[in-house]
């Protein structure tokens, strides 16, 4: 994981990359609500997948792929979270529900960031990069879970 991270930007041109095609591929066509919620749990699960899957190559051109993955399901998530919540709430709301959204998604990644660096400067790079893509694919499954039986219980109470 060192000599990719000497190796400057270039592997990190990738995660750009991904992010304009996800970026591209969203803005040509947005998806269904229930779709979308599909497309949001899955693109995070392959995001956690890309990201633990990261500490254990050391190919520059492998990491490039992976890292290019890991931007355009980035993009595809972040950008269908904003646009889901955004359809669902109304508009006189809007701006007072968006503000706390992303209130509550940028206040706490100063805590993951400092966490990071705790496990990386203890076990090391690799270990932190697979600690946090671990971490994503657990609260991903629950989000999965949750979104499931969300689910299931609209449609019961819609056949009700």
């Amino acid at each position: 994981m060192r000599t990719i991270l000497k190796n400057g930007n270039f592997p990190f041109a990738g995660v750009g990359g991904g992010a304009l095609l996800g970026a591209l591929i969203l803005s040509m066509r947005t998806p269904r609500e229930k779709l979308a919620r599909g497309l949001i749990i899955g693109c995070v699960l392959i995001f956690a997948v890309g990201l633990a899957s990261l500490a254990a190559f050391r190919s520059i051109p492998m990491v490039v792929g992976i890292l290019f993955v890991c931007g355009a399901t980035m993009i595809l998530s972040l950008a269908l979270c904003n646009t889901s919540i955004q359809q669902r709430v109304p508009d006189y709301m809007r701006g007072r529900v968006l503000s706390m959204y992303t209130f509550a998604f940028y206040a706490f990644i100063p805590f993951g960031n400092l966490m990071a660096g705790m496990v990386a400067e203890w076990r090391g790079v690799a270990v932190a990069v697979a600690t946090l893509g671990v971490s994503l694919l657990i609260c991903g499954v629950i989000a999965g879970v949750a979104l499931m039986m969300i689910g299931r219980m609209e449609s019961k109470a819609k056949a009700l």
